[in-house]
């Protein structure tokens, strides 16, 4: 029997949280990849490259096994490019299983200013452990993984990291635990859980110039506004400032 056949309520676990990724605005296009291990085996699965994750499911995934050889591939896809560092965290955390890398522009804020996201809520600081913020390499790139699996191994406690100019990876025991610290990762997430209407304001920089920007008020969706030359601890002040409209 295959692996996607015997594990397919696992395969359809994936496939659900990674359309949940993708409903959740944390990814857009083709972006962002998940996995999930295979309980008791050597063994994961994982998203394809070229495949949103709004289109995920058991058909379109590939088995890998922790040394990155290819064992199932039923729509003869390729694996994420990010595979190995999703293996390689596997790898080094017994205790981990499922992997997810998404994009969202909150993580892209903090990580190009090389600061900790902060935690708006107290289920938040409960459950996220960040780690060291991963300096920029090219997507799929053996700097990049190495440079993010130094970080895991040197981080043995944290549950998901900040990736400059490349979003967040974030781990948990099970699909579901990836969702979560995803959606409680959002600096602005108590407005979601209040109900209380409150404008979080994030700055990105570029050289002189800093980006402002903020998430709109129901549909999650994002807007800039002109751009405007401040200084970084500006720019450190502001993304960490909430004002209530």
């Amino acid at each position: 029997m295959s692996i996607l056949v015997e594990w397919k309520e696992l395969a359809e676990e994936l496939s659900r949280y990674s359309r949940l990724c993708y409903e959740r605005r944390l990814v857009g296009a083709a972006g962002g990849n998940v996995s999930v291990r295979v309980p008791g085996r050597e063994l994961a699965l994982i998203t394809a490259t070229g495949v949103s994750l709004r289109d995920v499911a058991p058909g379109n995934l590939l088995v890998a096994d922790l040394r990155g050889g290819v064992v199932e591939n039923p729509a003869g896809l390729r694996p994420s490019k990010e595979t190995g560092f999703h293996l390689g965290i596997y790898r080094l955390r017994a205790d981990v299983g499922a992997v997810i890398h998404v994009h969202p522009t909150y993580a892209i804020v903090y990580s190009n200013l090389q600061v900790p996201v902060p935690l708006a809520t107290v289920s938040a600081e409960n459950k996220l452990r960040q780690g060291p913020v991963v300096r920029a390499a090219s997507g799929g790139s053996e700097a990049l993984e190495g440079m993010l699996l130094a970080a895991v191994e040197g981080s043995p406690t944290a549950n998901v990291f900040l990736m400059e100019r490349h979003g967040l990876t974030a781990f948990a025991p099970r699909p579901v635990g990836i969702a979560h610290i995803s959606v409680l990762f959002h600096p602005g997430v108590s407005t979601l859980q209040t109900g209380v209407v409150v404008t979080t304001v994030y700055v990105l920089r570029s050289g002189s110039v800093s980006w402002i920007w903020s998430p709109g008020r129901d549909s999650g969706e994002t807007s800039w506004a002109s751009s405007m030359p401040i200084s970084r601890e500006e720019s450190l002040m502001l993304s960490t400032t909430m004002k209530a409209r």
